[in-house]
């Protein structure tokens, strides 16, 4: 049983604040500098395991429309001004979100999307919820008409409206460079109703395409058009132009980002007046977990996600830091095995070998250090289609020496393990190598950067590679993205006609249950063809001072930054 997935969720951490939407003022705001050169890696990509049901056909009024914060006398009070300072092992690759490798990580910090995901405290329930949409609404299966929120502006000055938003979907779809599409992939066309309405068009009937375009897939943040007609898409290379509570001020590469509060953003806060209630952000880039276990520990930075397990112990001692299971939370750990190159492409036995050569339980006991657990599948406990009774590979020395030997290669065989450089990758790599090599599979590891591995990944060169999946909101979107023929993040570029009939069958399919069993079907195949090897997860865990505030249960491990605020 897949421990970290269970569907009690995330935890409330702090005082939970009142969030509100409303209009804020439109006066332009300053284009951030150009820094010094351009970052040159990019933030990981993982999107955490949540559940969902099929999207709605359409979406409350009551729910879809968020009205404005008013203090009341109940209403918590909150203190602004001061900077947050979190820190991340990966740095980041470009400016350009539609074409960006990493996940949303940080991009609540400068970017919003049409609608987003919540969790509500009480029931643990995922929730659609309004965000640069302020409502939606399905009158047919293949039809979502999106009314936008007026007010709202970019932060060159540029306004928010139905051509923009357009602009942005069709460009997410069409760009050959897209990472975004998973989003969007069922989209024939948008129309712009009148300045403040959009009618999405979509090819067949999708019970997933809401969940798709929400900003909690990573997949759907909405930029600047203007910045792009008047600057050239190079200029989002070293630039973030979003419609977010903070604004790029100076990123320098290889170091950090930082931000500073827009003062035009839209919502308002629980004291009536605009968010966000700190004066800024800084995310720094620390590929070394001890330094950013040092840096939290002695209040150079107040927040940190994916703790390293051997951190846990002493940011629990230090009495100025909450640590934080953030239940239902977790990384997959996958260790890709190529069908476009190498020797697993079209060696059934040779991809079999390899999976029973992993002793899953060992890297718990080593890597996990009380925060792992085993893996099952890219489905999720809690999620459509999940069922405990789908078959794994248990750990089999023998069994993975006699299928290399039918395999072709008696006298063993030879690849090359590509990872990113940063932990747990790297102490994860050495224990691979050293399983495989036991089964007779002699591994290399070659290490990059992260903007580096991708880059390489997306050619289709490398034999074997390491990285970690989370579940998303939805398990069609996750088995979409991960290992559909076209998925942006299909990484060993496995394609199985199968696999994708079964797919469509869960998207067209009327009833929950029928989605599920498509689902089902889909992961057996995706099992069977091997290309996929589940390692084990890491539960993820969240550090913070006690004196910050406002942190709130959400479909990805980092908070609503335009809710946090400073003692």
């Amino acid at each position: 049983m897949w421990h970290p997935y269970h569907r009690s969720l995330i935890m409330t951490l702090s005082l939970l604040i009142g969030v509100g939407l409303a209009v804020a003022g439109c006066a332009p705001a300053t284009p951030a500098p150009v820094p010094t050169k351009p970052a040159t890696t990019g933030a990981p990509t993982a999107a955490p395991a949540a559940p969902t049901a099929a999207a709605p056909t359409a979406a409350p009024k009551a729910a879809a429309t968020a009205p404005a914060a008013t203090p009341t006398a109940a209403a918590p009070k909150v203190k602004r001004g001061g900077i947050v300072r979190t820190s991340f092992n990966s740095d980041w690759g470009t400016g350009d979100l539609h074409l960006a490798q990493l996940t949303r990580s940080d991009h609540e910090v400068h970017t919003e999307g049409l609608i987003d995901v919540k969790i509500d405290e009480k029931t643990n329930k995922m929730e659609l919820v309004p965000q640069l949409a302020e409502s939606w609404d399905r009158p047919d299966p293949k039809t979502i008409i999106f009314k936008l929120r007026k007010g709202v502006k970019f932060h060159d000055g540029s306004g928010w409206n139905a051509e923009v938003a357009k602009w942005n979907l069709l460009r997410m779809r069409d760009h050959p460079m897209s990472l975004t599409k998973d989003a969007v992939r069922e989209v024939t066309s948008v129309d712009t109703v009148d300045d403040y309405t959009i009618k999405v068009n979509l090819k067949e009937p999708s019970a997933a395409a809401l969940w798709s375009m929400s900003m909690a897939t990573s997949r759907a943040p909405m930029i600047s058009k203007e910045t792009v007609e008047k600057q050239g898409e190079e200029y989002l290379a070293t630039h973030i132009v979003g419609t977010g509570p903070f604004q790029l001020v100076e990123w320098r590469a290889g170091d950090r980002m930082i931000f500073k509060k827009f003062p035009n953003y839209w919502q308002k806060g629980v004291d009536g007046q605009p968010k966000p209630y700190l004066d800024g952000v800084e995310l720094r880039f620390i590929a070394d977990s001890a330094v950013a276990r040092i840096e939290l520990s002695t209040g150079n930075t107040q927040f940190q996600n994916a703790i390293q397990p051997r951190d846990i112990p002493t940011l629990k001692a230090n009495p100025d830091l909450v640590v934080k299971k953030w239940e239902g939370r977790g990384d997959l750990k996958v260790m890709a095995l190529s069908a476009k190159t190498g020797p697993f492409k079209d060696n059934l036995k040779l991809r079999q070998a390899a999976q029973y050569a992993i002793d899953r339980q060992a890297m718990v006991n080593a890597l996990g250090q009380g925060a792992g657990a085993l893996p099952e599948t890219m489905i999720f406990k809690g999620q459509t289609g999940y069922r405990e009774d789908l078959p794994v590979y248990k750990y089999d020395l023998n069994k993975a020496k006699q299928l290399l030997a039918e395999a072709g290669y008696p006298n063993g065989a030879d690849t090359t393990l590509t990872i990113i450089g940063r932990e747990p990758d790297r102490p994860q790599s050495e224990i691979i190598k050293n399983m495989l090599d036991k089964a007779g599979i002699r591994t290399t590891i070659e290490v990059l950067e992260r903007v580096a591995w991708s880059a390489k990944v997306r050619t289709f060169s490398l034999e074997a590679m390491t990285y970690s999946v989370g579940g998303g909101v939805d398990s069609y979107v996750t088995l979409q993205r991960r290992m559909a023929c076209a998925g942006a993040s299909n990484f060993p570029g496995w394609c199985n006609p199968q696999f994708e009939a079964a797919l469509k069958d869960s998207e067209l399919s009327t009833s929950e249950q029928q989605r599920g069993e498509a689902l089902q079907r889909a992961d057996k195949i995706a099992y069977d063809d091997a290309y996929f090897v589940h390692l084990w997860v890491l539960e993820d865990y969240v550090a913070y001072n006690k004196k910050l505030h406002g942190l709130v249960p959400y479909a990805e491990v980092m908070p609503f930054w335009a809710d946090l605020w400073m003692e």
